[in-house]
């Protein structure tokens, strides 16, 4: 008998975290007043981002946030600049060279400010995987994804096209990125075992290990104005093994900037995707995802969200365990 209350008792618990009974979204306010942020990342329960307050002063900040130590200033760069991505403690950011020309930086606390591109025009949109940077470089007629190497210091083209590239994201040896052609904006992906390959229409893609994701806006066919067909827009995801599959719909007509992902969770201007409670407005914008957190951008100030425990539900779930267990003791016999 007890050996079939403590099954019971699993497949109630188990029940409860797959329907995301346990579950809820929480907000923590990260900056303090006067702060001008901007797309903050995070990564291993620190949050970073630029923050303008003291351009006045002749110097951009880029600060930190951590539970134990709060809001600090990570260093000081003497023009404006913009944070493009976090792996582990070394950060790439964007800075402003003169009229259309903005130069990428690597920091770290051990090795400081370090050069990647010193070209002209303007080079964004930088995504970094340990030693390895994506990023857009517009210096050219069209805007093309190039790959850095720390071990090298080199940056060359991932795959080399006539149409504009853009958003790149990296993870491993996978780069995927917008390629905007004449007939829609659709979706590449590039590695050494499968060389370029396309994955299918869409924009703003993001990857995580062997998965890929983007999105697609919602859209009327009007070809026949008398019956206008509706399409929602969708969230999709490609592995190797099962291809492409819908993930959410939407119905946005506006199309959709910023991804990214870590674990399940996929984030987005204002959207956030999860695999309890699917796609979530959580008002943040500038998103960027570490496992069970977003962090983002709402009315000028920086909010770390945390899926967490949620009490009532975790207290009524015990509550049904703690009834479950007088009525099984009840049932004993003797």
């Amino acid at each position: 008998m007890k050996r079939a209350y403590l099954l019971f008792c699993t497949v109630l618990l188990l029940f409860g975290v797959g329907q995301g009974a346990f579950c809820q979204w929480v907000a923590t306010r990260i900056t303090g007043s006067g702060a001008f942020p901007t797309t903050p990342k995070t990564f291993g329960g620190v949050v970073y981002w630029s923050d303008d307050r003291s351009y006045q002063n002749g110097y951009d900040e880029i600060r930190c946030w951590t539970p134990a130590t709060g809001e600090t200033v990570l260093t000081q760069v003497p023009v404006w600049t913009t944070l493009n991505s976090v792996w582990d403690e070394t950060l790439v950011y964007e800075r402003y060279v003169s009229g259309n020309n903005t130069d990428l930086y690597l920091y770290n606390a051990s090795g400081g400010h370090v050069a990647l591109t010193t070209a002209g025009g303007v080079q964004t949109n930088a995504d970094l995987y340990q030693g390895t940077v994506a990023y857009e470089d517009h210096s050219g007629s069209v805007s093309r994804v190039m790959l850095w190497q720390e071990s090298t210091g080199i940056s060359t083209p991932v795959a080399p096209s006539s149409y504009e590239q853009v958003a790149p994201k990296i993870w491993g040896d996978r780069v995927v990125w917008q390629e905007n052609r004449p007939s829609g904006a659709r979706i590449y992906s590039y590695s050494p075992s499968e060389g370029t390959q396309l994955i299918g229409w869409g924009m703003s893609p993001g990857v995580y290990e062997d998965r890929i994701v983007a999105w697609t806006r919602a859209w009327w066919d009007d070809f026949d104005p008398f019956h206008q067909v509706y399409h929602p827009g969708t969230l999709w995801q490609w592995t190797p093994s099962g291809g492409i599959e819908t993930l959410a719909e939407h119905s946005s007509t506006t199309g959709v900037t910023g991804t990214d992902m870590w674990g399940g969770i996929i984030s987005s201007n204002y959207r956030v995707w999860d695999p309890v409670y699917g796609l979530t407005n959580l008002g943040i914008t500038s998103t960027s995802t570490y496992w069970n957190s977003v962090v983002g951008v709402r009315d000028g100030n920086i909010y770390l969200e945390t899926m967490v425990p949620e009490p009532s539900s975790l207290a009524g779930m015990l509550s049904m365990l703690t009834l479950s267990g007088l009525f099984w003791r009840k049932r004993r016999p003797g």
